[in-house]
């Protein structure tokens, strides 16, 4: 594993995200879980760990990194990184917004996930096969800043692997936002 190449991978996602930290008003530490549904792609089935950070940009939007840890079957056999933007949907998500916020919402997001363990394989090669695309609806988010946390339930979305050519989905069962 060539772990120069994986950190460089790791300072340009964060780098992608760093603006939005920089002049967030709130930021949140995001935990949950993430597992692929019939992918494809040579991503590790099972239950993954979601850890990460999200940021406001906006009234209705945010910026998120995060990392992903495979649960089972074996733990810690697949990781991925990854970094999204989102936006809410029926209220803004913001106490900084003129509106006041609902405390129940919906979200949509975008953003970039890369599978370490495929792009270790692939020697860190630009040939797109680690890298996938992804869009996700959050149908149900109870919470904002406001008060204190937020929970994301019932996530689920469509996976996007240009290297491969291939579509794969996945869902988030739950995601927390606890708010600092």
């Amino acid at each position: 594993m060539n772990f120069q190449r994986m950190t460089n991978i790791m300072i340009a996602v964060l780098m992608i995200t760093l603006p939005a930290t920089l002049t967030a008003g709130e930021s949140s530490l995001l935990l949950g879980t993430w597992s692929f549904i019939g992918d494809p792609v040579d991503h590790s089935p099972g239950t993954y760990g979601v850890l990460g950070l999200t940021n406001g940009v906006s009234d209705r939007l945010e910026v998120s990194t995060f990392m992903l840890l495979q649960m089972t079957p074996e733990l810690l056999s697949g990781v991925h990184l990854g970094s999204g933007l989102g936006f809410s949907l029926l209220s803004p998500r913001s106490a900084a917004a003129p509106d006041t916020t609902s405390y129940v919402s919906a979200y949509v997001d975008t953003g970039v996930l890369i599978d370490l363990q495929e792009a270790s394989r692939a020697g860190f090669s630009m040939d797109e096969r680690w890298v996938s695309l992804y869009v996700r609806l959050t149908p149900l988010a109870l919470g904002t800043m406001d008060y204190g946390g937020r929970e994301k339930l019932g996530s689920f979305g469509l996976l996007y692997t240009p290297g491969e050519k291939s579509f794969g989905f996945f869902w988030n069962p739950i995601l927390y936002d606890y708010y600092l």
